[in-house]
């Protein structure tokens, strides 16, 4: 199902929350599927600075909801810093068909 925001009070309800309750969104986007164990490294050292940054302002982070490359890294982070920022997966319409 695909989710349009003009159709869906409880989508513009998550994103007016959003906008509420954070200082700044920080949106990732690639396919980085193939990344290489040094780069993951690489991105979860910048997210664990990002987690800490979190722990003094309201952090959300978007990103496309998949278990690969730096969005995988993105909830290894997250989970490393205790759930110190929010964390939401949008995934591709083609992942929910």
């Amino acid at each position: 199902m695909r989710a349009r925001v003009d159709h869906n009070p409880q989508l513009r309800a998550l994103i007016a929350s959003v906008h509420r309750d954070t200082d700044a969104v920080v949106v990732l986007s690639g396919g980085a599927a193939k990344m290489s164990a040094a780069a993951q490294r690489d991105l979860l050292a910048m997210f664990a600075a990002l987690g800490t940054l979190a722990k003094e302002r309201r952090i959300a982070v978007g990103d496309g909801g998949t278990r690969a490359g730096i969005m995988e890294a993105a909830g290894k982070a997250r989970l490393a810093s205790g759930r110190a920022f929010r964390l939401i997966g949008v995934a591709p319409a083609r992942a929910c068909e």
